[in-house]
Formats: C-alpha cells, sequence, structure tokens
C-alpha cells in the first residue's frame, strides 16, 4: 500500500492552491481520475463526524479531483470549526484512492467564569465579554473581552483594575475560560489644575466641575474617567456663556502618585478672545416687524454674548411662529466675528413653512366630561 499525505493549512488556502496541486501532481501514484473508493475523517475530540462531513463534498464512488478537495478545504476552514487540515490520499490493492481529512480542531469553549470581581457583578460583566460559553474558541474574541472590562472598570474609576483571561482545559479539545479580576479601588482626586484661562480666573472654572479635588475641611471626590468628560462639557459651555466664541477644551491628562491613591488632573484650554454684541438681526420669513420681534429677545446689543440665551431666544422665536400656526418653522442662528473689534454680530434666520390648521380634537376616554 502506498500512503502520500498533502498539508493544507491556512496561508495556502488565501493565497491559491496552486502549491497543494503541485504536490499531488508528484504523488507516487497517479491519484487524478481515480475512483474514491472511501472518504474519512480522522482526528476529532469534541466535534461530532457528522459536523465535520456536512463541510465536505467528495464522497465514495467519485472520481479524484483536487479541485473538489480545493472546495472542501475552503468550506472547512471558512467553517471556523478547526484549526488545521491534513489531506492523505491512500492507494489500496483493490485500487482507487482512500481520502482522509485529519482535522486538527478549535478549542470548544465549555463556559466562561470571572473570579474577583465585587464592585461589579458576573452577570454584568457577562454582558460584556464577546467570548461565550458552547462556542468555538477565538484569541481576538478573548482580547476584546478584556479590554471590554477593563473599560468598563476604567469608565467607574477604577482604572487600576487588572483582568488576566486565563483557559482551563477540562477535557481533551475542551476548554474554560476564566477571567481573573484584581479591582482597584478608584483613587482620590488630589488637585485640578486648569492652564490657559486668563479672564475666569482657574478656580471658577473648579467651581462648575464636579470632579472636586481636597480641600483642607472637604472631601475628595474619586477619579472617575466618565464624570471628568461631563466637567468638559460643562467648562466649554461656561466659557460660551461668557462670549468666548473660540474657546477649546483640550483633552485633560491624569497622573497617578507613587502609591497609586491619588491623582493629579489637569485641563488644558485655549480660551480665545471675549466676544461683545455688535448687533443682533431677526431675518427671512417674518410674520410681525422686526423691531416687534427682537422685543423677546434675552441677546441684547453692548452685552457679552452669551449661548445659553441665544438657545432660549431660538426657543422664543419657535413658541411665537407656532402659536401662529407655523407649527413646523426652523429657526437658525449665524454668528459673524469681527475678530479685531472683538464683536460678534447675530443674526436668527427664521424659515417659516407652511401654516397648519387643526381642524377638530377627538378626546376619547373621558367618561365624566364633555367633547
Amino acid at each position: 500500500m502506498v500512503k502520500s499525505r498533502v498539508m493544507k493549512k491556512t496561508g495556502l488556502i488565501k493565497a491559491g492552491f496552486l502549491i497543494g496541486l503541485l504536490s499531488i501532481i508528484f504523488l507516487p501514484f497517479r491519484a487524478y481520475g481515480q475512483v474514491v473508493k472511501e472518504v474519512k475523517v480522522a482526528g476529532l475530540r469534541a466535534l461530532e463526524e457528522n459536523t465535520v462531513r456536512a463541510y465536505i463534498e467528495l464522497k465514495p464512488g467519485d472520481d479524484f479531483s483536487m479541485e473538489t478537495v480545493d472546495e472542501d478545504l475552503k468550506r472547512l476552514y471558512g467553517s471556523g470549526l478547526v484549526d488545521d487540515v491534513k489531506v492523505d490520499l491512500t492507494k489500496p490493492e483493490t485500487g482507487g484512492c482512500i481520502v482522509t481529512f485529519i482535522i486538527t480542531e478549535k478549542w470548544m469553549v465549555r463556559d466562561v467564569k470571572f473570579e474577583g470581581n465585587k464592585k461589579i457583578s458576573a452577570e454584568d460583566i457577562a454582558k460584556l465579554a464577546t467570548v461565550t460559553g458552547h462556542s468555538i474558541f477565538n484569541p481576538e474574541k478573548l482580547s476584546e473581552s478584556v479590554n471590554k472590562i477593563r473599560d468598563e472598570y476604567a469608565g467607574k474609576g477604577m482604572f487600576l483594575t487588572q483582568v488576566e483571561p486565563r483557559v482551563e482545559e477540562v477535557k481533551d479539545g475542551v476548554v474554560d475560560i476564566i477571567f481573573s479580576v484584581d479591582e482597584h479601588p478608584k483613587p482620590a482626586v488630589a488637585k485640578v489644575s486648569s492652564f490657559g484661562n486668563r479672564k475666569p480666573k482657574s478656580g471658577k472654572s473648579r467651581q462648575i466641575m464636579n470632579t472636586k479635588q481636597e480641600w483642607l475641611l472637604a472631601t475628595a471626590s474619586q477619579y472617575q474617567e466618565s464624570l471628568l468628560e461631563e466637567d468638559l462639557t460643562r467648562i466649554y459651555a461656561f466659557y460660551l456663556d461668557n462670549g468666548f466664541l473660540e474657546v477649546k477644551v483640550q483633552q485633560p491628562q491624569a497622573y497617578l502618585d507613587a502609591e497609586q491613591e491619588r491623582v493629579f488632573v489637569s485641563v488644558f484650554l485655549e480660551e480665545g478672545e471675549q466676544y461683545q454684541v455688535a448687533q443682533v438681526r431677526i431675518d427671512g420669513d417674518l410674520v410681525a416687524p422686526e423691531e416687534e420681534l427682537r422685543r423677546g429677545l434675552l441677546t441684547k446689543e453692548g452685552e457679552i454674548y452669551s449661548e445659553s440665551r441665544v438657545r432660549k431666544d431660538i426657543q422664543y422665536l419657535t413658541n411665537y411662529y407656532s402659536n401662529l400656526g407655523y407649527h413646523l418653522a426652523q429657526i437658525d442662528r449665524g454668528l459673524k466675528l469681527e475678530k479685531e473689534l472683538r464683536l460678534v454680530y447675530v443674526t436668527f434666520m427664521v424659515r417659516k413653512g407652511p401654516k397648519i390648521y387643526l381642524e377638530r380634537i377627538n378626546i376619547k376616554g373621558n367618561n365624566h366630561t364633555l367633547d
């Protein structure tokens, strides 16, 4: 009995099957055209043979074809179930050939467990993990799960928490995955410093932040990344409300002390110039004289620009038009800066849209009053 083996690896499949084809040509016996007497599957540990055979089209009675074997290999690798496949060709004394697919399986994940976690429940961590029980082991999903769990702890301020995955083989080809969590408490915020602010002093910036530093008679807040992100939004809004229309708030930097118990936070600003309102106009589809519409505005000429006042003015104009039946009116605000004089020209552009009439309002379910 003459025996020969052709190895197929993932790289060869992606590059094409020319290498495998050339290897077959130099077999000690001519395989092409030989009748396939038997197709075998070997090497299985956890997979069912029928599961593997579902991806193999070559069957007894076929004329041997490398093209068919190539397609079978593509399907096997594409299934995600196998790590490696070898094709073994055997010529029995009775003629024809026997084809054996020797499978090296990927690990099967039986269960996913968590240990060491106290601040976040195992149920909540399991929702973050992309690797699950009763699935094929995937190293990329394992790494992704570790990162997601770490990010969850970091978002809660416990960014020093360590997450280590462990793979334990429970039987041949079957593993459990254990995520070992070493929780680290939230460090306290020792100091919050802001750099780049000139007019609103740094103390004012700290007052509007929820991230609080240590004081003589006050307790520092615990460092929390999500809370700091909210603080950046607060600072940005604060500057816009005080006329700093070109303010830039950069990503903060946080530094741990040597004991890894306290955090020093630095916030960097480019506040730019403070702008005063030079002119306020209402343009577009006016339903009343501009002067009349302007009486209800909070934004006044000669005052420091305020973004929150402008938002309220947009709401005022929206309500004004809605009360006249223009329920789909759109109000946009435009700003033109005169940088040399630190002046801003504010224009409210109105598109009133169609007038909408309510013919009848039906009220159902009121048994004690009349419509």
